[in-house]
């Protein structure tokens, strides 16, 4: 999103001189303190309702105000700052003449907004709605082309649908490559790319698709803007990608280096980061997996602590929480491989059954969740011959493998486990 710069205005609308927005958000930045953002909205909403309806100006304002009132509600939580920021941007798109340059970036922001409404409410209409406005706009357009990809991205990772998945790629290698070009914006392209690449990997497996997003992700870190407010997603996605290329290919430095930046980004993050729940996460998701593949015991407790703060982050109700859920019930099934304790091999089945319950029937990741609990189901059952254990694990798992695309990696994986289960 972008913010528009102001022209000086009158003294009758004693608002903003031309950088007062920029000021605002720099001071918000130093500060973390909501106290600017407070009064640049009420200044905003109170020119919106004093002027005259024909006033030029509106169409600025209206922009900025979307712009500051979806910052306002990430950062606090409120539900009303995120619908407000969308009609908004709503506004700001009607005042804007048909073929006018700007109109793009107007819909870009409000297929922004869109987009974090469908992240808190689920509602796919929001979301295609959103494709559908961003598709109108002209193609070779990069900021376009990058929102398009994003939305795709999004609905994919909601739906698992292929399709989906091979177009936003697409669109984000055009995007990108009209960027780069331009020299305008690379980095986020970039960014957008290398996250498509890894979703691709996720559906189909290839290691090509990782070994890209892996780059893509390095190269952000290393050449892109140091100041960069994106910079710490950055250096979370490469965390998070050297982390799944280690579980493929073995190789420690890929683990160790995962390890060491999830810990810079930890460190940099302020305490009221909207994504720091989810750092936290991958960062505890990390040293799991040291535990596990070389039985480092210290890490297991500093795991579980770092899990444990996550989760109380982030309320229930958010569209990330199934998969905290789910990495947490892995810490715990992990623990219980160490310590042989069935009130460990509970706590995880339990974990796994909120996260099943929870989750969206048609997400991507409830299969995965299904197998973990189909898993852990067929653990206790070994210990207590519960047949009840043992025919629920087989639902289960009956469950994931028919509802798992055919040409998904994972599926004969699935398809293995439940011959295993039945034999």
């Amino acid at each position: 999103m972008e913010i528009i710069e102001n022209d000086a205005l009158n003294e009758d609308a004693e608002i903003m001189d031309e950088d007062c927005y920029l000021k605002a958000f720099l001071r918000f930045d130093a500060s973390g303190s909501i106290d600017n953002l407070d009064s640049m909205i009420a200044k905003t909403q109170n020119f919106l309702q004093t002027t005259s309806k024909s006033d030029p100006r509106r169409l600025k304002y209206f922009n900025n105000l979307g712009i500051v009132l979806q910052i306002r509600g990430e950062r606090t939580g409120s539900t009303k700052d995120l619908d407000d920021a969308f009609a908004a941007a709503e506004e700001a798109l009607k005042l804007t003449p048909i073929g006018y340059e700007e109109r793009s970036r107007k819909l870009n922001n409000l297929a922004t907004q869109l987009q974090h409404r469908f992240e808190r409410t689920g509602l796919i209409e929001d979301l295609n709605n959103a494709i559908q406005e961003a598709i109108e706009l002209h193609p070779q357009n990069y900021i376009i082309l990058g929102t398009i990809g994003t939305l795709l991205h999004l609905r994919f990772q909601w739906h698992g649908s292929i399709d989906d998945l091979n177009q936003a790629t697409e669109m984000r290698e055009q995007a990108f490559k009209l960027a780069r070009e331009d020299n305008l914006r690379w980095a986020e392209c970039l960014s957008n790319l290398g996250a498509t690449l890894y979703g691709r990997f996720t559906r189909i497996g290839s290691s090509r698709d990782l070994n890209e997003a892996v780059t893509a992700f390095e190269e952000l870190v290393q050449s892109g803007p140091k100041d960069h407010p994106s910079r710490l997603s950055w250096l979370n996605s490469l965390g998070v990608l050297l982390q799944t290329r280690f579980i493929g290919s073995g190789v420690t430095d890929d683990l160790n280096t995962s390890i060491r930046t999830a810990e810079e980004v930890i460190r940099s993050c302020p305490t009221n980061h909207p994504g720091k729940a989810m750092f936290l996460c991958n960062l505890a998701n990390a040293l799991g997996l040291r535990l596990f593949r070389m039985g480092l015991n210290n890490d297991l407790t500093r795991a579980l602590n770092v899990m444990t703060e996550s989760s109380s982050l982030i309320p229930e109700t958010h569209p990330r929480y199934p998969k905290l859920l789910h990495d947490f019930a892995d810490l715990l099934k992990n623990q219980y491989g160490t310590t042989k304790s069935e009130s460990d091999l509970q706590a995880a089945i339990e974990a796994f059954e909120k996260a099943a319950r929870i989750v969206p029937r048609d997400h991507a990741e409830k299969q995965e969740i299904l197998h973990s609990l189909a898993g852990c189901l067929l653990l206790r059952f070994t210990l207590t011959d519960s047949i009840d254990d043992l025919l629920a694990a087989v639902d289960l798992q009956v469950e994931v493998v028919t509802g798992t695309p055919k040409d998904h990696f994972r599926r004969p994986s699935y398809l293995n486990s439940l011959a295993e289960i039945l034999n």
